[in-house]
């Protein structure tokens, strides 16, 4: 996660499917830090592109799709974070994704 300044931060993501006929996605996310709850918990409206290679039957195609969900940040300590991301991709491959971890 890159931070611009006090309100923006972006995240790139690459995931490779093991077992679907998505080969693998690339997902590239604006994060805008709109509500700060506490002094450690910030919640950030998401939106960015999404890049999918799906597997066919002797062929394999390429379609962008859009990325709307929150970045949803708990920070106990300056050495680490604490997230959860919930995400909805509309056009290459209609989903819903939830990732969570911890950022050091």
């Amino acid at each position: 996660m890159v931070e611009w300044d006090d309100t923006w931060r972006a995240a790139g993501t690459f995931t490779f499917h093991i077992s679907s006929a998505i080969n693998w996605t690339v997902d590239l996310d604006a994060h805008y830090k709109l509500i700060q709850i506490s002094d450690n918990f910030d919640l950030s409206p998401l939106a960015g592109i999404s890049i999918s290679s799906f597997d066919g039957v002797g062929n394999s195609t390429t379609e962008i799709g859009i990325n709307l969900g929150a970045f949803i940040d708990f920070v106990p300590s300056d050495s680490y974070h604490i997230y959860i991301e919930p995400k909805i991709n509309l056009g290459g491959y209609d989903s819903v994704a939830v990732s969570a971890g911890v950022l050091f």
